[in-house]
């Protein structure tokens, strides 16, 4: 719970020493990142999970896959592990946003770690990928699409079995096709690996994207289903 002085407080179990919640500013579902309606007292907090906010679209993974230093003209062969690791491997992920009406305001990634021991690691560095001409089933190392300069943020300490957020709000706008990598830092040693669309379909990475409607060329037809916003005739 993080409470009006910016102080987070994680407890699990029996309530030994008493603590008392005075008040609960807000309070977000650790398996999605979804808001919680939610009412305190002194002894306990009561909450309802709630829904995506009404302005926002949900977008799957629609290819995921690793590449290594490892295999450098060859296909990462575990299409289920997306592994992180320096010297070891780097993931690529692509999200179709192109039935977006209207203009992307703000963009949060989500990736679930795997479940086994093994899937904990120092994490990575997420970029944006200009080039999405590239295919899961068809990525090498040596074939990736290199990612941009900008960093857009970091997966850190990554632990068994669940999310992680990062905020790629920079790097969308318009409907369109969007590619990613999650790739370790200079001192990102320790692999971390996370789970695909081919090892589980609710647990696959997505985009939680928040749309603002707008129809710049005033015909009626927001961005997105309007084929060319920049101008009425189309």
């Amino acid at each position: 719970i993080t409470c009006d002085g910016g102080l987070t407080y994680h407890a699990e179990g029996l309530n030994d020493d008493a603590m008392a919640i005075n008040r609960a500013a807000m309070l977000s579902e650790i398996t999605g990142g979804h808001a919680m309606i939610a009412t305190a007292t002194g002894d306990q907090v009561c909450f309802e999970l709630g829904g995506p906010p009404a302005d926002s679209q949900i977008f799957g993974v629609i290819e995921d896959v690793s590449v290594s230093p490892g295999l450098p003209t060859t296909v990462y062969p575990d299409t289920t592990d997306l592994v992180c690791s320096l010297g070891d491997g780097a993931v690529y992920l692509k999200f179709d946003l192109r039935t977006v009406a209207g203009r992307v305001s703000h963009a949060t990634l989500y990736l679930h770690s795997g479940t086994d021991s093994s899937s904990a690691g120092t994490g990575g560095e997420v970029r944006a990928v200009c080039d999405d001409s590239w295919s899961e089933t068809t990525l090498t190392w040596n074939a990736r699409p290199a990612p941009d300069a900008t960093v857009l943020g970091r997966i850190s300490g990554v632990a068994p079995n669940l999310w992680y957020a990062v905020d790629v709000s920079a790097a969308l706008h318009d409907p369109d096709v969007y590619s990613f990598t999650l790739a370790p830092g200079a001192t990102d040693s320790d692999g971390a690996h996370f789970m695909s669309k081919e090892l589980s379909t609710t647990l696959r990475a997505y985009i939680q994207a928040r749309i603002v409607a707008e129809d710049l060329d005033g015909d009626g037809a927001s961005a997105g289903p309007d084929c060319n916003d920049a101008d009425a005739a189309i």
